[in-house]
């Protein structure tokens, strides 16, 4: 059956703050806890049968309440106990061995039900060891080393042109043959004739005044976040009343007319070219260059060579043992 107990952890004031609550269901399992490891803890051995709200079972969960617990080791029983039986104190627990890859797990009588605190199933036999060994091969490269030569010798020789020989070369001047006079009569404007605009007539406007506003409020509200467990109060707000604004309106206007006495007529001035003579650009000489000779090194004597520390450049492994 599901919980049907909502919960909540803080309460969110109209004001801005927030208020935390303890838990006082929390607190009384930690009083649970604390008495069982006041008395001590005994185990009673692993679960054969427990009789749960008169049924006969072999697997237990959690916050049960059985009457009656049968391990390899005894008969334990919440009530009186009978003969051969011993009855359950705080701190007495037991493990119910897991089948088919299910966790082996524990269980703690707590005084008024069995508390689940653990599973042994993942602990292997490294677990209960002092130490572990296993091999390990890192992974990784060894970058190229430079090789650094000492008591070289060299010498220059020929091995090219740095700069290849240019012929003598003879350019014509260009001949221009000039232009011919021109003339070109100016433009006529005829300007333009006079004008008159009479500005334009505004009424104004009658005087008005806004319609006045009621807000009525709200009223407080309450909310839960269930997924936060939290609850939220909202103050609400008063009633409010806003008078309507006046407007006096505006006077009548009348803009102001225009005049314009236009312009009178107008010639540009006459342009008059009297042309270039002919011309003839200068003749160029160009004698050529002679070439040069490209030198380059070349080792006439090696001596010796030492290379460099190699440097190893490894990657991240993990060692697994069992």
């Amino acid at each position: 059956m599901p919980d049907t107990k909502l919960y909540f952890k803080y309460l969110d004031l109209p004001d801005g703050s927030r208020k935390y609550v303890k838990d006082e269901e929390a607190r009384e399992e930690i009083a649970e806890i604390k008495e069982t490891i006041k008395n001590g803890a005994h185990f009673i051995g692993k679960l054969i049968s427990a009789v749960v709200g008169g049924e006969t079972v072999t697997t237990l969960n959690d916050g049960d309440v059985p009457t009656s617990i049968t391990t390899d080791e005894g008969t334990f029983v919440a009530g009186t106990p009978g003969e051969g039986e011993t009855q359950l104190s705080n701190g007495d627990y037991l493990y119910v061995q897991g089948a088919g890859g299910k966790p082996t797990l524990e269980f703690m009588w707590t005084g008024s039900k069995l508390s689940e605190y653990g599973s042994t199933s993942i602990l292997k036999t490294l677990a209960f060891k002092d130490s572990a060994s296993g091999t390990y091969t890192p992974a990784g490269t060894n970058a190229p080393s430079a090789v650094t030569f000492t008591g070289t010798q060299d010498a220059n020789f020929v091995n090219g042109f740095d700069q290849a020989p240019v012929l003598p070369s003879f350019n014509e001047g260009a001949f221009n043959a000039g232009a011919l006079p021109s003339f070109t009569e100016g433009s006529f404007n005829a300007g333009a004739l006079p004008s008159f605009t009479e500005g334009s007539f505004n009424a104004g406007a009658l005087p008005s005044k806004a319609a006045d506003t009621f807000n009525a409020g709200t009223l407080p509200t309450m909310t839960y976040d269930a997924t936060n467990e939290g609850i939220a109060f909202g103050q609400g707000t008063l009633p409010s009343y806003s008078e309507g604004a006046f407007d006096a309106g505006t006077l009548p206007s009348k803009e102001a007319d225009t005049f314009s006495a236009g312009t009178l007529p107008s010639k540009e001035a006459d342009t008059f070219s009297a042309g270039t003579l002919p011309s003839k650009e200068a003749d160029t000489f160009s004698a050529g260059t002679a070439p040069t000779l490209a030198t380059a090194k070349a080792i006439t004597n090696l001596g010796t060579a030492e290379a460099a520390a190699q440097t190893f450049t490894g990657t991240e492994a993990t060692i697994t043992v069992s």
